[in-house]
């Protein structure tokens, strides 16, 4: 029987932070193709919106300022765990190789956490409010002019029709002087269920049309990602990813770090037998500019 003593644990110990870092390392995650990364810095962080996408001016007369801000969001961090029990048993009889394994799934678990949330996030837009007090996805936005006509959703299957109407109602979009907004759509995401009709749309040539076989002139116009997260098997998105913001926002408190209870003095050994080690982190995710996504709900 192993003598489970500090040096043993500590021993243990270090094994399970290398195995939870690999998992860290090795986990394929995809939120970063459509949201972008904050670091937080308090308990609830405060993002100003900003007011205008729009270009530049010729400098006449004076400067015109612009506001930074139409509105703010405050995103609250939430506290996440997951925790990884070792039976002191199992140590004694030298059984305890396999939670090696579970240490290195607990950082998989954990980076692709992120994922977790963006993805419901995205999902829930159709009915959950963004900065500008309208849904994520809606028919009238508020926009630069004080009018309702900014459009970022059309309840329409994914077809060749609907992609081309979807790029036409992001990239119609303009600020208050009626300039553009550049906006240019470049990812579709779609769940498993629509990955053929996509991969048919941006990749295929000819492209069949009640069909009929036709010339693909949208092929190669998207990038595409499939996400096995979307839940719906009929709602699909449209991003522009291609500027320094991005529709959605995930933030940081505190990274994922393995924490533990392996001292042979700790409440869960003396009541349970139990040695102890879990993920920490916080963070949160939420929306960021409407203008950037583009989203069925089919």
């Amino acid at each position: 029987m192993i003598s489970v003593n500090p040096a043993l644990l500590a021993l243990l110990n270090q094994s399970f932070k290398a195995r939870f870092a690999r998992g860290l390392a090795r986990a394929a995650t995809s939120w970063r193709s459509i949201a972008m990364e904050s670091e937080s810095t308090s308990a609830v962080e405060v993002y100003p919106m900003i007011a205008s996408l729009g270009p530049l001016r010729e400098w006449v007369g004076n400067r015109v300022a612009e506001e930074l801000s139409m509105a703010e969001m405050a995103m609250s961090n939430r506290h996440f765990e997951k925790t990884l029990r070792v039976n002191k048993n199992k140590i004694e009889d030298d059984q305890f190789g396999v939670y090696g394994n579970e240490a290195e799934m607990l950082g998989d678990q954990a980076e692709r956490h992120p994922d977790q949330l963006t993805y419901k996030l995205l999902e829930a837009g159709f009915t959950t409010v963004g900065f500008d007090g309208q849904y994520f996805f809606d028919t009238d936005h508020p926009v630069e002019d004080g009018s309702l006509t900014g459009r970022n959703t059309r309840a329409t299957a994914l077809s060749v029709a609907n992609y081309a109407q979807a790029r036409a109602d992001m990239m119609s979009l303009k600020d208050d002087g009626g300039e553009t907004l550049d906006i240019t759509p470049d990812l579709l995401v779609v769940p498993p269920a629509l990955e053929e009709t996509a991969r048919n749309i941006l990749f295929a040539d000819p492209v069949f049309v009640a069909g009929v076989p036709q010339n693909n002139i949208w092929k190669g116009s998207a990038q595409l990602l499939v996400s096995k997260r979307l839940t719906s098997a009929s709602h699909w998105y449209l991003f522009d990813t291609s500027k320094p913001i991005k529709a959605l926002i995930v933030q940081f408190r505190k990274r994922p770090q393995l924490v533990s209870q392996q001292s042979l003095t700790d409440d869960s050994v003396f009541w349970r037998n139990e040695f102890v080690w879990g993920v920490d982190y916080r963070g949160n995710a939420g929306y960021a500019l409407w203008q950037l996504a583009w989203g069925s709900s089919a």
